[in-house]
């Protein structure tokens, strides 16, 4: 037996009575009996230990909710039990009729009492949430709402709940859970509040309980002070909202910033880029006038006169044409023995092998001895045999001691640049016959 079960077994009616502000006539009227309500009161302190380990498990769990700010508990007092039958007795609640040692843990369910605090309104959402879907519920959750506060009866509606309009300007959210951590169900009341909330009830509760309930002075400035806290609730509300807002602006403002730094970023890779193109463009630009030289010089060789020349010259030579009159001046310079036209034959040949050379680097020279296969085209379409103009032939001529005087019209030196036969060196070669008969 603990102390509180002592202390009921020694108590005297009369004393609870006056601790309780119930009068004699309170107690006639709920027709009880004394021991019967002592009884009441010795079994429940018996159990008051074990109600408090499951009160203490019970917040636990609410405690985890991100939204609960704080977790109140309490074991209701033996003698406060006492008195609230006797209170309900006489207010003819018919479910107290019958009440005894036995059932009193079905009828009344406030045994174990938690409050589950939180900073503003909105917060209840998720905190009601949480006990609908992990506790067992004896009945459809109470809000009890201001008169007032009837716009937010809907929502709280909606969320299957019951609503009612209390009077004195309680507001609180009930729920009423069974629990069997043992043999018995446990009832256990729970009550969601704001911490406003929470502070006017405490005030009102110690103010007017128990023998100032019916002041209409005190009554007049708890409205007040309701109304206070009420507005101190919608004040809470109204500057989370605003730091919300304030915290969408910031980010509004860090997101602007990032757009910014990436559009910076793509900027300066668009102008590298761009700058890399006209590096790009100037290259393949070099390249184009490079080329366009090239394709010019390629023109004027085309064009010139000594190509020409060396092309015909070069077909003379490789005929048979040129064969045959290749030895007719073999035999006539053999038939003469002169010594001038060894010197000049072999002067001839030294001038043309000589001029190949000459005239195969200067091409090369222009072309940058490259190995690009165009080019290798050019040199091949050139070739490698002496190119021959009209001043050269002159002087080979004169080598061989013919004089444009000595010739007929029709052997002109052109004709002998651009030989069309063989016929053209044996013109060269009577024409030197009549030069020798002359000396």
């Amino acid at each position: 037996m603990n102390n509180e079960t002592q202390y009921l077994y020694d108590l005297k009616k009369e004393d609870f009575l006056f601790k309780n502000n119930l009068t004699e006539e309170d107690f006639e009227n709920s027709k009880l009996v004394w021991n019967d309500l002592l009884k009441i009161g010795s079994y429940h302190a018996a159990r008051v230990d074990f109600l408090k380990e499951t009160a203490i498990m019970i917040s636990s769990v609410l405690q985890q909710v991100n939204e609960v700010h704080s977790v109140r508990w309490r074991v209701k007092d033996p003698e406060h039990l006492m008195a609230k039958v006797v209170r309900k007795r006489n207010e003819g609640n018919k479910k107290y009729d019958e009440i005894s040692e036995e059932n009193y843990t079905t009828i009344i369910t406030d045994l174990i009492g938690i409050r589950v605090l939180h900073l503003f309104k909105k917060d209840w959402k998720p905190i009601h949430s949480f006990i609908e879907s992990m506790c067992q519920q004896l009945e459809k959750p109470v809000v009890y709402i201001r008169e007032g506060d009837d716009s937010e009866s809907e929502e709280y509606s909606n969320q299957g709940c019951l609503v009612k309009v209390h009077k004195a300007g309680y507001r609180s959210v009930h729920y009423i859970t069974k629990t069997r951590p043992m043999k018995d169900e446990i009832f256990t009341e729970i009550q969601v509040r704001t911490i406003f909330e929470e502070g006017w009830s405490e005030i009102d509760h110690r103010v007017r309980y128990p023998n100032f309930s019916d002041n209409e002075l005190l009554n007049y400035f708890l409205m007040i002070f309701n109304r206070f806290s009420g507005s101190a609730d919608e004040m809470g509300s109204f500057v989370l909202d605003l730091r919300q807002t304030i915290e969408l602006m910031e980010l509004s403002k860090l997101e602007l910033s990032r757009i910014e730094n990436e559009k910076a970023e793509s900027l300066q890779k668009i102008d590298e880029l761009i700058a890399k193109l006209s590096s790009e463009e100037e290259k393949v630009g070099q390249a184009s006038t490079e080329l366009k030289e090239l394709r010019a010089e390629i023109k004027v060789l085309k064009n010139n006169e000594a190509t020409t020349s060396k092309g015909n010259l070069l077909k003379s030579i490789e005929s048979q044409d040129y064969i045959t009159a290749n030895e007719k001046l073999s035999k006539s310079l053999g038939l003469y023995k002169n010594s001038n036209f060894d010197k000049s034959k072999s002067w001839l040949d030294e001038y043309l092998t000589n001029n190949s050379i000459a005239t195969n680097e200067k091409i090369n020279s222009l072309l940058g001895f490259s190995n690009n296969k165009n080019q290798q085209m050019i040199l091949k379409a050139l070739g490698t045999t002496p190119l021959i103009n009209k001043s050269n032939a002159e002087n080979i001529l004169k080598k061989l001691g013919i004089t444009n005087d000595s010739m007929s019209h029709s052997h002109t030196i052109q004709n002998i640049v651009n030989p069309k036969s063989s016929e053209n060196i044996d013109d060269i070669l009577k024409l030197k016959s009549k030069n020798n008969d002359s000396d």
